[in-house]
């Protein structure tokens, strides 16, 4: 069965089976609802809307039709993980969502065991399921090693990956009785979000167990050129806060975290709404949600057991806001010699403190058998029994953190920890030791000014003297205008966290905002069938393309000749395929056909020897329309996204009332209007003093034909798109829009549509990134003419000399262009060089043959031009990597790109102009033009400028706000409008 065929059976399943729950919950209206046995006894669902409509009105927006949204925790195997997504149970909980929290039996129990400032038992909705999970040997953690991040809990981590399948299981059950299933995960398990997108009612979304602010801060850092969190604010490098075999681990795991709907995270406005805000610019956020919801902690907090006796005893008896809470959390400790001068500065300080002093948690912390004590100077409790107690072992600290004789707290600045002492008005001594800690301290010290800091980052492997933690305590705690300016500052955020629940407040605002989202009412899928034209310069921005829908949770299948889908994978740059399960292919039969191999001395460059590929295409137009006549009847809506060369779709799906097609231009808005243009019969030019460039000169009569009989279908579509943005071409957009053929069509601007944070996916140590890496930044030359031209032997003799007399650094890659089929075995004619080149060049210049990753290398930071046939692929990706270019157009649209890159935009200098496209150029005017590009000189220098305005532009694009991803939410919202 064919991967859209298996779509279709599952969706079909999905129906039936929603409507026989239905039916058998109006039959049995009042019986308990069992999921798999995960709901425990109590209101059914019908029961829980009848109370909910008599409370308050945000109780009211999960009216399910069918069966009930059910919500999946999948929190990550460490106490700061299952904490936070706990207590985000317990807030959906409140608002009557059935809440299944799920994790190996051992960390299912840790949870329940150490759940503070509310009772689980008032909350029946909430229930634990357990996965099961291989045991693995875990060593005992070392509080002597220098590195102080948990590193004996990687096994735990790792083997955290065997919760996939039983996961998967689990899924499966519930997708086919609940309308829909939502998974909140924690990024580190992002394979749920994975396994999730196999349902179409499964939704994921991630939860951020770590600041705003950290997060921020760890991606500026992957910049080639890390932008300031803040101005004066230095982001924290990941690098120096994990160990390599983390760093390594969170890799593999984050490659699924762009599936999930959006990202959560526990803050609120007055805190961090600065850098929410950022965060939303960053390319990877670009078609998703992020929802500030925090502190996730009961405000008003229900006091459980005292696990420690004599603790709040003791706390009773001091006065108000004197002692000083001293915790590491839960994976850290520290070394003895350290223990020994913090009970030294602690003492000398002559302030009261509650220090929790305990060794870091085991893999199991179940697990039987003492723990090595932790020896204090001897004598030291009996020293400071008047001021000080030493409690051992875990303690409850959301309960301490709030209670009224304490005034400071002494942290390593886990997210929990500064949160709830953020939350209750608390200040902070900042001592981080790993991870996000870091960052935390300087927001906690440098933006909000709430605490002072104990120990620099800088100097997280020394040994803290007890002079310094003295000094720092008596900072914090002492009556100085000092300390009483971080404690009125507390206190304002403290009162910010409580304005954040309020019902206008932030977190309201976004916990409603999610809760609607996540509870709404869909009918059938919208599916989203994508059609190119069989040349690679259509095949990989359509791939591209369904990269964007396939984000905002739309099924697309992606159509073609078997060997045109292959060569599609196979290329594919910036991304991987498999991080998208809801993106398929679907094989459309294509009879063979002759095709003659390309012929490089051939005047004309056009890829004439493709035209009977071309011409067969229309084959495809039979097997299009048998899939299209069972996906509209079992579809809400089918939208059809195709080539205009591949227009005869649009006449298909005009045949059926739910189909809809929109056509995607592979080319620029300025060459289509430039075409367009010298159609009537006074031709206006597309701006004052640009000469017109004529398709007659630009395509071969028989594709001219081609494109006539092909073209008369496109008026039947409902608008077109265009891979392009506003600061390059908004005025041609616009112009376009003017146009007769656009009065009832709309156009969207969606680019650049290539992802602008690139998974590399080739090997960084292979010979081509091997000799990049070994060049200055911005020195070479990128030539290329990408995948369907090719140069003739007399100029590639005088491009090989001209690039030789320049001095300047090169990677050439020679190859001949792509036949009918990649795939047909044979060797490709070999492209002969002047003698001895490559042994003259060696030292600056490098020849490629063969196909290469051209994203991967324009993104590498040693590239600084690209000499370019100027097909519109090569030069969107040349303007959103900041590259400037050197042109030399050869066919199609070329012409008129060049032109829109050397007079319009001014990002490029002109190698061959477009009147002498037939003549051999001369190696001297090569190596003028790429001098002219590559040397450092003013006019070189203002090019380079304008190209990086243009790729900022490119990313202001898709930030919030932008115009790509504005007209990115007009086409989505158009196509699964109700």
């Amino acid at each position: 069965m064919s991967a859209l065929h298996g779509i279709m059976a599952k969706w079909w399943s999905l129906k039936w089976k929603i409507q026989i729950v239905g039916r058998l919950r109006s039959a049995r209206r009042g019986s308990t609802c069992l999921l798999l046995g995960l709901y425990k006894d109590g209101p059914t669902p019908d029961q829980q809307k009848q109370k909910a409509a008599s409370s308050t009105p945000h109780h009211n927006m999960c009216r399910v039709r069918d069966a009930p949204v059910v919500v999946l925790m999948l929190p990550f195997p460490a106490q700061g993980h299952l904490t936070p997504l706990l207590h985000f149970s317990r807030l959906l909980a409140l608002r009557r969502l059935p809440v299944v929290f799920i994790s190996s039996s051992a960390h299912n129990r840790q949870a329940k065991l150490r759940l503070q400032g509310w009772n689980l038992a008032s909350f029946p909705s909430i229930s634990f399921h357990d996965l099961p999970l291989p045991p693995c040997p875990v060593p005992e953690p070392d509080p002597e090693s220098v590195i102080k991040f948990p590193a004996h809990l990687q096994p735990i981590f790792d083997v955290s990956d065997r919760l996939r399948d039983p996961l998967d299981q689990l899924l499966g059950s519930l997708a086919a009785s609940s309308r829909r299933v939502v998974i909140v995960h924690d990024p580190l398990m992002s394979y749920a979000a994975e396994l999730g997108s196999r349902y179409a009612n499964v939704e994921a979304f991630a939860f951020r167990c770590i600041s705003a602010f950290s997060s921020l801060s760890f991606q500026l850092n992957q910049r080639k050129d890390p932008k300031p969190v803040r101005e004066g604010l230095r982001p924290v490098s990941p690098e120096g806060c994990f160990t390599k075999e983390f760093l390594e681990f969170v890799h593999r795991r984050h490659h699924a975290v762009p599936l999930t709907a959006g990202e959560i995270f526990n803050t609120f406005d007055g805190i961090e709404g600065e850098f929410m805000e950022k965060l939303t610019e960053m390319p990877r956020y670009e078609n998703r949600k992020i929802w500030g919801i925090g502190p996730i902690f009961p405000i008003q907090l229900t006091r459980g057991s005292d696990p420690k006796p004599g603790l709040f005893n003791w706390l009773d008896m001091q006065p108000d806001r004197s002692v000083l809470y001293v915790s590491f959390g839960s994976n850290s400790s520290l070394s003895s010699a350290q223990v020994a001068e913090l009970a030294a500065g602690l003492e000398q300080s002559g302030k009261r403190f509650l220090w929790v002093l305990r060794a870091a948690d085991r893999g199991n912390i179940f697990k039987k058998g003492t723990r090595p004590e932790i020896h204090l100077p001897e004598g030291f409790e009996q020293r400071v029994r008047g001021s000080g107690l030493v409690v051992r072992g875990w303690a409850p600290q959301l309960e301490i953190l709030s209670h009224g004789a304490v005034g400071g707290f002494l942290s390593h600045c886990g997210w929990n920890s500064c949160m709830e002492s953020l939350s209750l008005g608390v200040p902070l001594a900042t001592w981080p030791l790993h991870s996000d800690q870091p960052a935390n301290a300087q927001l906690v010290t440098e933006v909000l000014k709430v605490g002072v800091v104990v120990r620099e980052w800088g100097g997280a492997e020394e040994v803290v003297t007890a002079g310094k933690i003295e000094k720092a305590v008596r900072r914090l705690m002492a009556d100085t205008p000092e300390a009483d300016e971080i404690r009125e500052r507390s206190a304002k955020v403290r009162d910010a966290a409580r304005g954040a629940w309020a019902p206008s407040g932030s977190s309201t605002a976004a916990l409603d905002s999610f809760i609607r989202l996540m509870c709404r009412v869909s009918d059938a899928p919208v599916v989203v069938l994508m059609l190119p034209f069989p040349a690679q310069g259509h095949l990989t921005p359509l791939l591209h393309f369904s990269r964007l829908l396939a984000l905002r949770r739309l099924p697309v299948v992606f159509l073609g000749s078997s060997a045109h889908n292959r060569q599609a994978k196979l290329r594919l740059q910036g991304w991987n395929l498999t991080s998208f399960p809801s993106i398929s292919f679907h094989d459309l039969p294509l009879p063979p056909c002759p095709v003659p191999d390309p012929d490089p001395e051939s005047a004309i460059k056009f890829p004439a020897h493709l035209q009977p590929i071309f011409d067969a295409s229309d084959r495809l137009r039979d097997p299009l329309d048998q899939l299209l006549s069972p996906l509209s009847a079992s579809s809400r809506r089918v939208v059809v996204v195709h080539d205009p060369l591949m227009s005869f779709a649009a006449e298909l799906g005009s045949k059926y009332p739910n189909v809809e097609a929109f056509a995607f231009r592979c080319i620029s808005a300025f060459s289509s209007l430039s075409f367009q243009l010298n159609q009537q019969k006074d031709p206006k030019p597309v701006r004052q003093a640009l000469d017109l460039v004529s398709p007659k000169d630009c395509f071969t009569k028989e594709f001219l034909e081609f494109v006539n009989r092909r073209h008369h279908g496109v008026r039947l579509t409902k608008g077109e798109i265009f891979n392009t943005f506003h600061g390059i071409e908004g005025e041609f957009v616009e112009k376009l829009s003017t146009l007769p053929q656009y009065k009832d069509r709309r156009i969207w601007g969606l680019g650049p549509i290539m992802p602008l944070q690139l998974e590399k996916l080739s090997d960084p140590k292979s010979k081509l990134f091997n000799w990049l890496d070994k060049q200055p930044d911005g020195s070479v030359l990128y030539v290329s003419f990408g995948s369907n031209s090719s140069l003739s032997s007399a100029q590639i003799s005088e491009l090989a000399a001209g690039l030789e007399r320049s001095g300047q650094r090169f990677l050439w890659v020679l190859r001949a262009p792509d036949r009918g089929d990649i795939f047909k075995k044979g060797a490709d004619p070999e492209i002969r060089l002047p003698e001895g080149f490559e042994q003259r060049v060696s030292g600056t210049g490098l020849v490629v043959r063969g196909w290469v990753p051209q994203l991967e290398i324009l993104s590498h930071g040693a590239v600084g031009g690209f000499l370019s046939h100027c097909g519109w692929n090569s030069c969107m990706e040349s303007l959103s990597l900041g590259v400037p270019l050197a042109t030399w157009p050869l066919h199609s649209d070329q012409p008129a790109n060049a032109q829109l890159m050397t007079e319009v935009l001014k990002v490029g200098v002109v190698v061959s102009e477009w009147g002498a496209a037939e003549e051999v150029l001369p190696a001297e005017k090569i190596e003028r033009s790429v001098r002219q590009l590559m040397v450092p000189t003013n006019e070189s220098l203002d090019v380079r400028k304008r190209s990086a305005e243009l790729r900022e532009a490119a990313r202001q694009a898709w930030a919030r706000g932008g115009s790509s991803r504005t007209a990115l939410d007009s086409f989505v919202d158009l196509i699964t409008r109700p």
